[in-house]
């Protein structure tokens, strides 16, 4: 079985962790030469360090809070209403993003019902506005397990996804393995599968991402001159003027001494 078809039945199988999967698909995205699959994946293995999260690891939150009044008086654990919470604090706190790793995501989801998050911030900004004569003591907020499985889901999902699209666009992949990389035009395939990992995990566009058109040009135009059949010293001459000039004159400069460049160009909008 090759490394391609055992990543497509792992993550089938929901008896198999998903960072394991995701394992198989780091060496798949080395194979590739897909640096945005590989961060990817160091993301759900790790965690996100950054801002900005994939679209599907975000949950809604409820928010509880205790009051205290005068002569003993007061309310726990009362419901604060989202809307609320929304108006005081913004759409990250009724909206939260998950960024624990995949496997950490996984042992939540077993042992605990709901996910406490810390809502201390939000004391002193909800003084007066539930309860105008009682004092906000604590707010705690929850997240649903139900919304943990969904992001499992969403990951195992979105890999199956994307190994059947790059396999309707680049069958021979089946065949690679442990050893064996993407068999032939590997610039062509690095670019569609770039492009997918925003498609598919980000909910994006590739030209909306940081691995841009120009980007994933030069790949292309790399490999289609290294497998061309000039000599190595005008390979070699080509290869510098790509990765030196600016992307529009090397664009003249290929144009004149290939005539399959311009359908090469069509399989990036694949």
């Amino acid at each position: 079985m090759s490394l391609f078809q055992d990543i497509q039945e792992s993550v089938l199988d929901e008896d198999k962790s998903l960072a394991s999967v995701l394992l198989k698909l780091k060496l798949l995205a080395s194979h590739l030469g897909s640096e945005p699959l590989a961060a990817w994946v160091r993301q759900e293995l790790e965690g996100y360090e950054t801002d900005e999260v994939p679209p599907y690891r975000t949950a809604n939150a409820a928010y509880r809070g205790t009051f205290s009044g005068p002569f003993g008086s007061g309310v726990k654990n009362a419901p604060i209403p989202p809307a609320l919470i929304y108006k005081i604090a913004g759409e990250d706190f009724t909206r939260c993003k998950i960024r624990d790793s995949i496997s950490a995501i996984s042992k939540l989801a077993l042992t605990k019902d709901f996910l406490r998050i810390d809502g201390a911030n939000l004391v002193l900004l909800l003084q007066g506005k539930v309860y105008p004569d009682l004092t906000c003591n604590e707010v705690f907020g929850t997240i649903s397990t139900t919304d943990l499985v969904r992001i499992i889901d969403a990951v195992r999902s979105k890999i199956l996804d994307f190994t059947i699209e790059i396999e309707k666009q680049h069958p021979d992949i089946r065949e690679v393995d442990l050893i064996r990389r993407v068999p032939e035009s590997g610039g062509v395939v690095t670019a569609n599968a770039n492009r997918l990992v925003q498609q598919t995990f980000y909910a994006n566009t590739l030209t909306n991402s940081v691995f841009a058109f120009e980007h994933d040009l030069e790949r292309i135009l790399v490999d289609r001159v290294r497998r061309s059949d000039s000599d190595d010293g005008e390979k070699d001459r080509m290869v510098d003027s790509i990765k030196s000039a600016g992307i529009q004159e090397v664009v003249k400069q290929i144009v004149q001494k290939t005539t399959d460049f311009f359908p090469l160009l069509s399989t990036l909008g694949q």
